[in-house]
Protein backbone atom coordinates (compact mmCIF):
# COMPACT_ATOMS: atom_id res chain seq x y z
CA UNK A 1 0.00 0.00 0.00
CA UNK A 2 1.68 3.20 -1.44
CA UNK A 3 -1.01 5.43 -1.40
CA UNK A 4 -4.51 6.13 0.11
CA UNK A 5 -6.06 6.15 -3.23
CA UNK A 6 -5.66 2.54 -3.59
CA UNK A 7 -8.39 2.48 -0.88
CA UNK A 8 -10.73 3.63 -3.52
CA UNK A 9 -10.30 1.28 -6.18
CA UNK A 10 -13.34 -1.01 -6.91
CA UNK A 11 -12.73 -4.58 -6.89
CA UNK A 12 -10.15 -6.66 -5.43
CA UNK A 13 -6.36 -5.86 -6.72
CA UNK A 14 -4.99 -8.37 -9.28
CA UNK A 15 -2.75 -10.49 -8.10
CA UNK A 16 0.51 -8.90 -9.25
CA UNK A 17 -0.26 -6.01 -7.11
CA UNK A 18 -0.10 -8.06 -3.89
CA UNK A 19 3.74 -8.12 -3.33
CA UNK A 20 5.48 -8.81 -0.10
CA UNK A 21 8.13 -6.64 0.22
CA UNK A 22 9.85 -8.24 3.44
CA UNK A 23 9.64 -11.75 1.99
CA UNK A 24 10.60 -10.66 -1.38
CA UNK A 25 7.64 -12.81 -3.22
CA UNK A 26 4.15 -12.79 -4.58
CA UNK A 27 0.70 -14.24 -3.14
CA UNK A 28 -0.11 -17.64 -3.41
CA UNK A 29 -2.52 -18.99 -5.58
CA UNK A 30 -4.60 -20.63 -2.28
CA UNK A 31 -4.23 -16.97 -0.70
CA UNK A 32 -5.43 -14.60 -3.78
CA UNK A 33 -8.34 -16.94 -4.20
CA UNK A 34 -9.31 -17.47 -0.48
CA UNK A 35 -9.03 -13.24 -0.60
CA UNK A 36 -11.20 -13.36 -3.14
CA UNK A 37 -13.64 -15.02 -1.55
CA UNK A 38 -13.62 -12.90 1.69
CA UNK A 39 -13.95 -10.18 -0.56
CA UNK A 40 -17.11 -11.53 -2.37
CA UNK A 41 -18.80 -13.07 0.84
CA UNK A 42 -18.31 -10.00 2.49
CA UNK A 43 -19.76 -7.79 0.25
CA UNK A 44 -16.57 -5.64 -0.43
CA UNK A 45 -17.04 -2.98 -2.71
CA UNK A 46 -13.88 -1.16 -2.94
CA UNK A 47 -10.06 -1.93 -1.38
CA UNK A 48 -10.94 -0.03 1.43
CA UNK A 49 -13.69 -2.38 2.80
CA UNK A 50 -11.72 -5.24 2.05
CA UNK A 51 -9.09 -3.67 4.28
CA UNK A 52 -11.41 -2.54 7.05
CA UNK A 53 -12.86 -6.21 7.37
CA UNK A 54 -9.12 -7.38 7.82
CA UNK A 55 -8.52 -4.60 10.57
CA UNK A 56 -12.24 -5.73 12.33
CA UNK A 57 -11.28 -9.48 11.64
CA UNK A 58 -7.52 -8.85 13.53
CA UNK A 59 -8.97 -7.04 16.58
CA UNK A 60 -11.78 -9.16 17.10
CA UNK A 61 -9.32 -12.10 16.76
CA UNK A 62 -6.67 -10.39 18.90
CA UNK A 63 -9.29 -9.55 21.53
CA UNK A 64 -10.24 -13.17 21.85
CA UNK A 65 -7.21 -14.19 23.06
CA UNK A 66 -6.62 -11.79 25.56
CA UNK A 67 -10.26 -12.78 26.99
CA UNK A 68 -8.96 -16.32 27.46
CA UNK A 69 -5.88 -15.17 28.45
CA UNK A 70 -7.71 -13.22 31.27
CA UNK A 71 -9.49 -15.90 32.15
CA UNK A 72 -6.78 -17.80 32.65
CA UNK A 73 -4.68 -15.71 34.59
CA UNK A 74 -7.88 -14.90 36.89
CA UNK A 75 -8.63 -18.74 37.38
CA UNK A 76 -5.39 -19.88 38.08
CA UNK A 77 -3.54 -16.92 39.86
CA UNK A 78 -6.41 -14.16 40.76
CA UNK A 79 -4.41 -11.96 38.93
CA UNK A 80 -6.30 -9.73 36.34
CA UNK A 81 -3.73 -8.98 33.14
CA UNK A 82 -5.75 -5.64 32.60
CA UNK A 83 -3.79 -4.21 35.72
CA UNK A 84 -0.57 -4.77 34.55
CA UNK A 85 1.55 -2.84 32.33
CA UNK A 86 3.25 -5.82 31.58
CA UNK A 87 3.26 -9.75 31.62
CA UNK A 88 6.58 -9.55 33.32
CA UNK A 89 4.72 -7.41 36.11
CA UNK A 90 1.76 -10.23 36.09
CA UNK A 91 4.21 -13.06 36.25
CA UNK A 92 5.96 -11.58 39.24
CA UNK A 93 3.27 -10.98 40.91
CA UNK A 94 1.53 -14.69 40.54
CA UNK A 95 4.86 -16.25 41.18
CA UNK A 96 5.08 -13.91 45.07
CA UNK A 97 2.11 -15.06 45.35
CA UNK A 98 2.25 -18.93 44.48
CA UNK A 99 5.73 -19.22 46.27
CA UNK A 100 4.11 -17.05 49.37
CA UNK A 101 7.03 -15.28 49.90
CA UNK A 102 6.96 -11.93 51.88
CA UNK A 103 9.36 -9.70 50.29
CA UNK A 104 11.03 -7.08 53.31
CA UNK A 105 10.86 -3.57 52.52
CA UNK A 106 14.52 -2.07 52.58
CA UNK A 107 14.61 0.58 55.43
CA UNK A 108 18.07 2.02 55.01
CA UNK A 109 18.70 4.48 52.16
CA UNK A 110 21.86 2.98 51.62
CA UNK A 111 20.73 -0.56 50.83
CA UNK A 112 18.23 0.73 48.25
CA UNK A 113 20.61 2.99 46.56
CA UNK A 114 23.57 -0.26 46.62
CA UNK A 115 20.17 -2.44 45.10
CA UNK A 116 19.68 0.25 42.23
CA UNK A 117 23.47 0.34 41.50
CA UNK A 118 23.63 -3.43 41.13
CA UNK A 119 20.73 -3.63 38.31
CA UNK A 120 22.01 -4.64 34.65
CA UNK A 121 20.20 -4.65 31.34
CA UNK A 122 20.78 -6.86 28.69
CA UNK A 123 19.98 -6.10 24.76
CA UNK A 124 18.62 -7.98 22.24
CA UNK A 125 17.89 -7.08 18.54
CA UNK A 126 17.87 -7.81 15.15
CA UNK A 127 19.87 -4.95 13.08
CA UNK A 128 18.73 -5.96 10.14
CA UNK A 129 14.82 -6.94 8.98
CA UNK A 130 15.12 -9.28 7.06
CA UNK A 131 17.92 -11.63 6.04
CA UNK A 132 17.82 -15.27 3.92
CA UNK A 133 20.44 -17.67 3.69
CA UNK A 134 21.55 -19.08 0.56
CA UNK A 135 22.91 -22.61 0.84
CA UNK A 136 22.08 -26.35 -0.25
CA UNK A 137 20.00 -26.93 3.50
CA UNK A 138 17.27 -24.87 1.42
CA UNK A 139 16.00 -26.50 -1.81
CA UNK A 140 13.49 -24.06 -2.07
CA UNK A 141 15.04 -20.96 -2.07
CA UNK A 142 18.75 -21.99 -2.76
CA UNK A 143 20.17 -20.49 -5.55
CA UNK A 144 23.86 -22.09 -6.76
CA UNK A 145 24.25 -18.69 -8.58
CA UNK A 146 24.86 -16.82 -5.84
CA UNK A 147 27.09 -16.67 -3.10
CA UNK A 148 26.40 -19.27 -0.39
CA UNK A 149 24.90 -17.62 2.94
CA UNK A 150 24.31 -18.50 6.12
CA UNK A 151 22.53 -16.96 9.38
CA UNK A 152 23.96 -17.09 12.96
CA UNK A 153 21.94 -16.23 15.62
CA UNK A 154 23.39 -15.41 18.67
CA UNK A 155 22.97 -14.39 22.21
CA UNK A 156 26.14 -13.76 23.73
CA UNK A 157 25.51 -11.61 26.82
CA UNK A 158 23.16 -14.23 28.38
CA UNK A 159 22.55 -12.04 31.42
CA UNK A 160 18.91 -12.84 32.68
CA UNK A 161 19.12 -16.90 32.26
CA UNK A 162 22.50 -16.73 34.39
CA UNK A 163 20.66 -14.09 37.01
CA UNK A 164 17.30 -16.55 36.68
CA UNK A 165 19.45 -19.48 37.57
CA UNK A 166 20.61 -18.14 40.84
CA UNK A 167 18.45 -17.99 44.59
CA UNK A 168 16.87 -14.56 45.00
CA UNK A 169 17.12 -12.91 48.42
CA UNK A 170 13.90 -11.49 49.73
CA UNK A 171 14.92 -10.37 53.37
CA UNK A 172 17.67 -9.87 56.07
CA UNK A 173 19.73 -8.43 53.64
CA UNK A 174 23.41 -7.75 54.71
CA UNK A 175 27.00 -6.69 52.86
Amino acid sequence: MDSPEKLDIKGLPPREAFFNVLNQNHITDADYAHATLEYREFYCQKFGDYRKLYQNTDVVMLAEVFCSFRNISLKWYGLDPVRYLSIIELTFDACLKLCKIELKLLGNINDYIWFESQMRGDICLVGKRFAKANNHLLPKSYDCSKPITYILALYAVNLYAFAMSKPLPYGEFYW
